[in-house]
């Protein structure tokens, strides 16, 4: 990949699935972020970086146009929620950690992501290079 003003580019067909994180002029690292690229027909939407205990986190199915699709939710290998949803929002405890997916009606389930969570006082480092 290559730099170009605060965002990384890559050839079409390079291989991007990898660990990613910023590095600040005096050499400063923020928190890395694990990006999965997939051929899956579903998504789940969910941030990259850690987030506060306390916080609101609003998880979305999403499809490859970008449309959000009603789907079951799954955390650690159990439903959250008794039916099909839009999607969900969770007020974050550091309970709410580890992995999380989407399955649709109509489509097969998304890759799992992992949803990190830091306690309120914890300081998360914001991108200021990314590094490719």
């Amino acid at each position: 990949g290559r730099f170009n003003g605060s965002s990384c580019l890559f050839d079409e067909f390079e291989p991007i699935s990898g660990v990613y994180w910023c590095k600040g002029e005096a050499g400063e690292k923020s928190e890395e972020v694990n990006i999965t690229v997939s051929d899956k027909e579903v998504i789940l939407e969910i941030p990259a970086l850690p987030v506060r205990t306390g916080s609101d986190v609003t998880l979305r199915c999403k499809n490859k146009i970008g449309g959000t699709a009603a789907a079951y939710f799954y955390f650690n290998g159990r439903p959250v929620g008794p039916k099909s949803e839009k999607n969900i929002t969770i007020n974050v405890q550091q309970s709410d950690e580890g992995l999380y997916w989407c399955a649709p009606d109509e489509f097969g389930s998304s890759p799992q992501s992992f949803l990190r969570v830091r306690g309120q006082n914890t300081d998360i480092t914001s991108c200021l290079k990314p590094i490719c």
